[in-house]
């Protein structure tokens, strides 16, 4: 039997997986780099129970450190919010868990000679796709594409607002149930400051270079992610959300180098994108007259082009430049 403690209050459950698991494609729901999920339907207290239980061994580095952190996490933004307001649900229906706890290596058929200890996090199920199936096929600014973004532009304003740097802004790290409504998944990297303004929870540095441009302030990997590098990758979120255009799709390369070519290239006209053959490193597969569809379509009387040219320009080497996200909330009002 398998023992997990419910963090609201300290109260323990004992469960069998297999027999909790069944009806959802055998007992694993998903496997992931980070470990495995299982679906799990429990009665606890005389309440039913739909969880995402995440196990992650410890021969995976870093495995304490994720368990440790979620739970402080939690403990620091549990407190942000009340059940009644829906953007608090959304960032911690999904984004924290509701129970942890531990297990023995063989209890999950993880191999003895390498992992002793599996780490268990439960979390509630959200029964829905993640954000990048939910938009497939969407066409642009469509009601699902606008709702889905207002959501999200709530949350990292209250994210913001309450001094939660995610630093891990990108769609598969959301979820929306069958109601529509977007919920963050994990919040395992995100950073929280104290009233002091010191880190309480220091950020991890995550990036998808190959996916979204990383913030030049943590290029490398050599900076802590901050409220405006949220900014810098929160933007790519919100406009591809909208859309279904990244707003450096044009760019063959989303290094240090393509985007100072990308800054000098740009005049002082505020205006996304810029003239694209003047750039070296524009990307030859993104046509010339699917960039002219993209800019009419996207950039007549809407602040797109602005907001965008402040955030990937302007704020490229002055992070404090770029537009705050209440900004963006306004500027795309008449959208939204």
């Amino acid at each position: 039997m398998l023992e997990i403690t419910f963090l609201n209050d300290n109260s323990k459950m004992q469960f069998d997986l297999e027999r909790c698991s069944k009806g959802f494609g055998g007992e694993l729901f998903k496997f992931g780099g980070q470990g495995r999920v299982y679906r799990c339907m429990l009665q606890h207290q005389g309440k039913p129970l739909d969880l995402a239980l995440k196990v992650m061994p410890d021969s995976i580095p870093g495995t304490a450190e994720v368990f440790r952190r979620l739970r402080g996490i939690r403990n620091s933004v549990i407190r942000l919010g009340g059940p009644n307001d829906p953007t608090y649900l959304g960032v911690t229906y999904r984004g924290l868990p509701v129970a942890q706890g531990s297990a023995r290596a063989e209890d999950f058929g993880f191999d003895g000679g390498r992992t002793n200890t599996v780490y268990m996090l439960a979390f509630n199920f959200v029964d829905g796709p993640l954000l990048t199936d939910y938009l497939r096929g969407e066409d642009p600014l469509s009601p699902k594409r606008i709702r889905a973004a207002k959501q999200l532009l709530d949350i990292l304003i209250f994210l913001q607002n309450h001094g939660v740097v995610h630093s891990d802004l990108y769609p598969d790290n959301f979820m929306v149930d069958r109601q529509g409504k977007v919920c963050v998944l994990d919040l395992e990297g995100a950073g929280i400051k104290t009233a002091s303004g010191n880190w309480d929870f220091k950020p991890v540095v995550t990036g998808k270079t190959y996916l979204w441009p990383l913030p030049p302030e943590v290029e490398g990997f050599g900076g802590t992610p901050t409220f405006q590098s949220d900014i810098w990758v929160g933007a790519y979120l919100i406009f591809e959300t909208l859309t279904g255009f990244k707003p450096l799709d044009f760019m063959l390369r989303m290094d240090r180098e393509a985007l100072e070519d990308l800054c000098q290239a740009a005049t002082s006209t505020p205006c996304w994108p810029p003239e694209v053959r003047s750039l070296r490193f524009a990307n030859p597969d993104f046509p010339l007259s699917e960039m002219r569809r993209f800019m009419d379509y996207y950039f007549k009387d809407t602040c797109f082009g602005g907001l965008l040219f402040a955030t990937y320009v302007v704020g490229w080497k002055t992070p404090p430049a770029r537009p705050a996200f209440p900004i963006f909330k306004t500027a795309l009002s008449h959208i939204l």
